[in-house]
C-alpha cells in the first residue's frame, strides 16, 4: 500500500465527521507535513498546496469557468478517490 492510499483511506476519509471538505484537507495535509518532518519547507509547501486548492475550488465556482478537460488522465489514482 503506498502513502497516498493510506493517507486517502484512513485519514482524509475519516476526517468526513467534520463536515467540511476543507479542513479534512487541511488536517491531511497537515499529518503529511509532519508525517515528512519538522522542517519549516514541509508546512511552507503544503500550505501552499492548501492555498491552491481553495483559489481552484473559487475558480469553479464562478459562471465563467470551462474547463479545459472534461477529466484529467490519471488512471493510477483515480481508484483511491472514488
Amino acid at each position: 500500500m503506498s502513502s497516498f492510499f493510506f493517507i486517502t483511506r484512513y485519514l482524509y476519509k475519516r476526517l468526513r465527521f467534520l463536515g467540511n471538505k476543507l479542513l479534512s484537507h487541511f488536517l491531511t495535509l497537515v499529518f503529511v507535513a509532519l508525517w515528512h518532518g519538522i522542517a519549516p519547507g514541509f508546512f511552507l509547501c503544503f500550505i501552499g498546496e492548501f492555498v491552491i486548492i481553495v483559489m481552484d475550488q473559487q475558480l469553479r465556482e464562478t459562471k465563467n469557468y470551462k474547463p479545459i478537460r472534461k477529466r484529467p488522465f490519471c488512471p493510477i489514482h483515480t481508484e483511491a478517490i472514488k
